[in-house]
């Protein structure tokens, strides 16, 4: 028997009773079908029993057991599920099976059985969304879980099959002659700093970049460094979250990145315990100025994974898309402030930062651009000294996992022999999918919170260690 879901509107929810049986008798039959049904889970069934049934088959495909009408009904006993089926589970199995159309067709029946499951969440959605409409909850927390809630959805319901090495292969050389081709300049998103563009080339689309560093060691002052060139250099739209900070703090940041002043001076107006002068206030005005022409948008404001995701789609739609940009910068700073919308069920941290990882993946993938975002690193690397490594991501593998680029800033707190105010300092590509993994040579001003390519004694600017080795999943 089906089980009856009424909506608000006394309308059952969108189902196909036959395709449904129809996978499960397929598998039944030909138990080799279970690979052909692809993405399928138990609460895509709409029926009762074809949702314990999938559940007991999927049970035995992980165990690596036969599939069969003896065997799933041992596991249904085993669950204590066989009394859901109406007269037996051996006589309902034996029914299906028997009405199997074709079992060359079960891909089809599973994407028939998954676009109703979608529709009807979809409809779960809309009656939640309405009712915390009511309820009296701000616009823009309603908005936010919405559209964390759609992402899923949408990400799901565009999966699409492999495509052969023929077809794929005249797009991948279509791009790489738009990397060679030097009139091309909005292929690769460059960060400003010599070696590693150089070596890695930039930040490179639908990649997710992680920048990770200790507290106080720089991983805001380098992001704001990556968007100014990007945004005034290179004229490509950069987004940029600011979820540490205010925007006034931020653009204090900027300011004193253009001017080379301290940013401390700016709270205080006082640099040097002498008050800021007239040419100082005009070097401040200068710097507004120049920064005003950046094609830059801060958002000071989304602190959750669901507003940042619909701000970003937003923001792609009017000032990149509309304007025929084919690139952008999305940068989040960072990664373990930004909040995930829970409602009944709570989950772990490590779940939490494993959700915002995958997320900005796909945000990645759905916008063609970088995300670039800032993490902090764990206190092991305090205790055991030196350069950070992969394990000192915190709270989440699923951070390493998901990125296809990880950078380390590292400062070795040694000054430079020709400048004292300018500490030595790393950028140290971990994890590089697509490139080179190694370290770049950096200089850190700490007045005005600003990093450099390479030190003066660094032998030049462009200076690296860098590995030859690719970094590979295995």
């Amino acid at each position: 028997m089906t089980k009856v879901q009424r909506s608000p509107m006394d309308k059952t929810p969108p189902h196909d009773d036959a395709a449904e049986t129809a996978v499960i008798g397929c598998v039944l039959v030909t138990p080799g079908a279970v690979v052909e049904v692809g993405e399928l889970y138990s609460n895509d069934f709409f029926s009762v029993q074809c949702a314990e049934a999938w559940t007991a088959i999927q049970s035995l495909a992980r165990d690596s057991e036969s599939i069969d009408i003896v065997t799933v009904g041992r596991r249904l006993k085993e669950s204590g599920s066989e009394n859901k089926f109406p007269g037996g589970w051996g006589p309902w199995a034996v029914q299906i099976s028997s009405n199997v159309p074709t079992v060359h067709n079960v891909s089809h029946y599973a994407e028939i059985v998954r676009d109703h499951a979608i529709l009807r969440r979809l409809i779960v959605l809309s009656t939640e969304t309405l009712n915390r409409c009511y309820s009296g909850v701000k616009a823009a927390t309603v908005i936010a879980d919405v559209s964390s809630s759609m992402a899923e959805l949408q990400v799901r319901s565009a999966s699409r099959d492999p495509v052969v090495m023929a077809d794929a292969i005249p797009g991948a050389i279509e791009t790489i002659s738009k990397r060679c081709d030097p009139s091309n300049k909005h292929v690769l998103v460059r960060t400003g700093f010599a070696a590693f563009d150089d070596h890695v080339g930039g930040l490179a689309p639908e990649e997710l970049i992680i920048v990770g560093a200790r507290p106080g060691v720089g991983k805001t002052s380098w992001s704001n460094a990556v968007a100014q060139y990007a945004s005034q250099v290179q004229g490509i739209p950069v987004l940029q979250f600011s979820v540490e900070m205010s925007q006034q703090q931020q653009m204090e940041r900027f300011i004193a990145m253009e001017t080379g002043l301290s940013a401390t001076s700016f709270r205080s107006g006082r640099l040097d315990g002498r008050p800021l002068t007239l040419d100082h206030h005009r070097q401040i005005l200068k710097a507004g100025e120049k920064l005003s022409q950046a094609a830059m948008w801060i958002d000071a404001e989304a602190k959750t994974l669901g507003r940042i995701l619909a701000v970003s789609r937003r923001w792609h739609a009017r000032h990149v898309v509309a304007v025929g940009m084919t690139i952008c910068l999305v940068v989040v700073d960072y990664l373990q402030l930004v909040g995930v919308e829970m409602q009944d069920n709570p989950i772990p941290r490590e779940q939490q930062v494993a959700m915002l990882s995958k997320s900005f993946k796909w945000l990645s993938k759905e916008l063609h651009c970088p995300v670039l975002v800032n993490c902090q690193l764990n206190r092991k690397i305090e205790e055991r000294g030196g350069e950070p490594v992969l394990s000192d991501l915190r709270e989440s593998g699923a951070i390493e996992q998901d990125a296809d680029m990880v950078l380390f800033l590292h400062r070795s707190g040694e000054n430079s022999s020709v400048n004292v105010d300018v500490e030595r300092a790393w950028l140290i590509a971990g994890k590089n999918r697509n490139g080179p993994v190694g370290k770049y040579a950096l200089g850190f001003h700490g007045k005005s919170t600003r990093f450099v390519s390479g030190t003066d004694d660094d032998d030049g600017a462009r200076d690296a260690q860098v590995s030859g080795q690719h970094w590979t999943d295995s």
